[in-house]
């Protein structure tokens, strides 16, 4: 038992193996949430910390606030599709929400589960890495399956498409993924 390994990022284990993150890859903090990080389940009023939120409780800034600015920052909405850049998403909950993971798998869960998920979610036993459509997944997102946040901001994130019939240990999220707004539409009124 004393080789078991608790994951913490992969780039501080072996740095020698990925390029330098770039300075605006960096993880940026939240316009407003940048105090520190706040507790999404924490209901108490605290006076005199920031008299700008001072007759709100963390959970009342969280609904109002920053799901409305994380969204904006990071859901580009057109006519027919939603792109969202989960990698910035991943940073955004890591820099301002205490228990990131589990904050970010219940938000991601309530966004996404009935959509139609066409780019971004992938079989990396087929994918190729400069190949955008070798071992991509298309389907409706029954579940978000698991979000791990490590020390670096990094997510991985995983799904379950309905009627996969791939290994949930083979799939993963890339650092986007495109949402079409037609299927999901389609998927909603079919029986």
């Amino acid at each position: 038992m004393r080789y078991i390994k608790n994951f913490e990022s992969i780039r501080e284990e072996y740095p020698g193996m990925f390029e330098p993150i770039k300075p605006e890859d960096e993880p940026q903090e939240v316009p407003g949430f940048d105090r520190g990080t706040i507790d999404p389940e924490d209901d108490e009023v605290y006076h005199d910390i920031d008299p700008m939120f001072d007759e709100m409780s963390e959970k009342e800034r969280y609904e109002t606030i920053f799901l409305k600015l994380v969204k904006e920052r990071n859901f580009i909405e057109t006519p027919t599709e939603i792109k969202i850049n989960l990698r910035k998403l991943a940073h955004d909950y890591c820099m301002s929400i205490s228990h990131a993971s589990k904050h970010l798998k219940k938000f991601l869960n309530d966004e996404l589960r009935g959509k139609y998920i066409t780019k971004g979610f992938v079989d990396v036993m087929n994918s190729e890495p400069d190949d955008e459509i070798a071992g991509n997944i298309e389907g409706i997102i029954e579940n978000v399956i698991s979000v791990n946040i490590d020390n670096q901001c990094s997510a991985l994130i995983n799904l379950k498409v309905k009627d996969s019939n791939i290994d949930k240990d083979n799939t993963i999220c890339t650092d986007s993924i495109t949402i079409d707004k037609k299927k999901t539409m389609f998927n909603r009124f079919s029986l």
